[in-house]
């Protein structure tokens, strides 16, 4: 627009000059002269203005492209930290329902334990040289011992297995 306006007062300002009669008179001359100057100064400031805009349009055209990457950036950054906080909470989940299960072995573990642990208690404790001395028939005094033997050993694994069961829930709590 400003370039059309430009050019309009320049070929008003040459038609002025073409088309104006030539009087002798001086003074018309110099007002003539006059007009001139201010339109070549109009023109001149024209010229600055139609520059500078066009500096701006360049400027805002810069900072659009800068603004428009940076939102593409952004929305990068965002995607990205969406699918790490999908994960995440996929990795939550399967630590919760690995919780729950190690406290499920847990309760199942006890629950063995006091089972053999109530047993033992109500056969009392039965020291091996005395079930050895108090029964008749050595073959059944050696059949008890063995399942004593059977009972303990599966008392300290099972006590062995609640305590890495134990150690493994402190760990997915962790």
């Amino acid at each position: 627009m400003l370039r059309r306006l430009f050019f309009i007062l320049t070929t008003s300002m040459v038609g002025f000059a073409v088309a104006a009669p030539k009087t002798p008179n001086t003074s018309n001359t110099q007002e003539q002269q006059a007009e001139l100057q201010e339109l070549r100064g109009q023109i001149k400031s024209l010229q600055k203005d139609l520059s500078a805009n066009e500096s701006n349009r360049n400027e805002a055209a810069d900072a659009l492209k800068n603004a428009e990457s940076s939102i593409s950036e952004a929305n990068r950054v965002l995607k990205e930290l969406d699918n790490q906080r999908q994960l995440t909470a996929e990795e939550l989940t399967k630590l919760n329902l690995d919780i729950s299960n190690t406290r499920g072995h847990i309760r199942e573990s006890q629950k063995r334990l006091g089972d053999l642990l109530s047993s033992r208690y109500k056969t009392g404790n039965v020291d091996a040289w005395r079930l050895l001395i108090n029964q008749k028939d050595p073959s059944q005094a050696t059949r008890d011992l063995s399942y004593y033997r059977y009972i303990a050993k599966s008392q300290q694994e099972l006590a062995k297995q609640l305590e890495v069961q134990l150690n493994e829930l402190n760990l997915l709590a962790k």
